[in-house]
């Protein structure tokens, strides 16, 4: 085998190597920004918008806190409520059944999700400790419903920490894949055409 060649296969298993380490998947960054300064998703009415499964990026909490009008979640241990709540919001293209988690952040933490809009809420799910203090739940969604995710320090006091959510399960952001007729179609509905014309022409020479 010569230099070449050496090089060629050298090349070829480097880039099998990288390709191997980096499956697409998306993994939690840790946050490296100041440190509480409230987020722009820490009023209800500036929610994150969620469209891809996976971990959103991480964001310190630490700066935010809970607004006239929050609501009282309806997990929160003991009766204490939240306090420094952060927002998220996704609609799905598809139904499905999927999994929400705080289970990355570094605090405890309350999470409800809701359908409606702020200060006209429908709860959902909730959840308090499902990983450890920090929260998770499962549960359907609807194409075209959008959820919105609430998640805040539990009880009363300030805290917060990083944080991230997690949304696993079904795809249900995937595109809805459109009725066009495909290649092999369109060429059995030629052969069909083809035959048929035949057909005629053998008919009428025989007549």
């Amino acid at each position: 085998m010569n230099n070449k060649l050496y090089g060629i296969f050298a090349i070829l298993v480097i880039g099998l190597c990288a390709f191997a380490q980096n499956d697409g998947t998306k993994e939690d960054t840790p946050y490296t920004g100041p440190r509480g300064v409230a987020a722009l998703n820490d009023a209800c009415a500036t929610p994150e918008v969620i469209t891809a499964m996976g971990p959103t990026a991480v964001i310190d909490t630490t700066g935010h806190t809970d607004e006239i009008g929050d609501p009282d979640p309806a997990c929160s241990c003991c009766g204490l409520g939240w306090n420094g709540t952060t927002w998220y919001t996704f609609t799905p293209t598809l139904d499905g059944l999927i999994s929400i988690d705080v289970c990355a952040a570094t605090y405890d933490t309350t999470m409800e999700v809701y359908t409606g809009t702020c200060g006209a809420f429908t709860p959902v799910a909730c959840n308090d400790d499902d990983c450890g203090l920090q929260s998770g739940l499962t549960m359907p969604v609807l194409a075209g419903t959008t959820y919105t995710i609430c998640v805040g320090d539990w009880a009363s006091g300030p805290g917060g920490g990083d944080l991230s959510v997690n949304l696993s399960g079904d795809d249900v952001f995937a595109a809805v894949a459109a009725d066009v007729p495909t290649m092999s179609s369109y060429a059995l509905y030629g052969f069909i055409a083809l035959f048929a014309v035949a057909g005629l022409i053998f008919l009428r020479r025989k007549s």
